[in-house]
């Protein structure tokens, strides 16, 4: 039986952590090329419409007013929510699925989107509401928001036909000038199916 020198049995050790480099090299320039291949964000035009869906009588689109903001591809679910960024600046768009059984009133669904928000970021703080209305004059809820990415205003606004609500979250204002819980509100147009889209 032969004597393995020390030199011997570090070899394959040698080879082992070599291989693994190599595997970690290719999966770093792999990833990097995957992300440069998938577009992050998308520009949007002030005036383009954004689908959000709608229920067989009401549609729902977004109508930013004003350039700069860009969609979150990855993030974003045409037809139902778009996540968007414009600077230190997030707006998520929301769409939740239809309501099937009893039509909630305006107060259930803040609580609901209040809720949502709570379970997504404990530290979330959402002021007293107030009245906002959509382009179309559609009444709904906003209030203040203060969590972990900065201050921010949720808007929560019923469709006409009671059957979803449009929920829009800004975020990461840095409490500099923004956009308004009205301007905001106005981003949404409702309208008879068809009409838009």
């Amino acid at each position: 039986m032969a004597l393995e020198t020390a030199a011997e049995r570090a070899a394959p050790r040698w080879i082992a952590i070599g291989v693994a480099l190599a595997l970690i090299a290719l999966v770093t320039a792999g990833w990097s090329l995957a992300n440069a291949a998938i577009p992050g964000t998308s520009p949007v035009s002030s005036g383009q419409e954004l689908d959000l869906g709608g229920d067989g009588t009401t549609r729902a689109v977004l109508v930013l007013a004003d350039d700069g903001w860009g969609v979150d591809v990855s993030a974003s679910h045409p037809g139902q929510s778009y996540r968007l960024e414009r600077a230190s600046a997030v707006l998520d768009v929301v769409r939740p699925e239809d309501w099937e059984a009893d039509q909630p009133d305006m107060a259930q669904r803040w609580q609901g989107a209040r809720g949502i928000l709570l379970s997504e970021d404990l530290s979330t703080e959402v002021g007293e509401p107030g009245p906002v209305a959509s382009a179309d004059g559609t009444e709904g809820w906003a209030a203040h928001v203060s969590r972990s990415r900065g201050p921010g205003t949720m808007v929560v606004l019923p469709a006409p036909s009671s059957g979803y609500a449009v929920r829009l979250l800004l975020q990461g204002t840095d409490g500099g000038p923004g956009v308004t819980s009205e301007q905001l509100a106005h981003m949404v147009t409702f309208s008879e199916e068809g009409v838009h889209g």
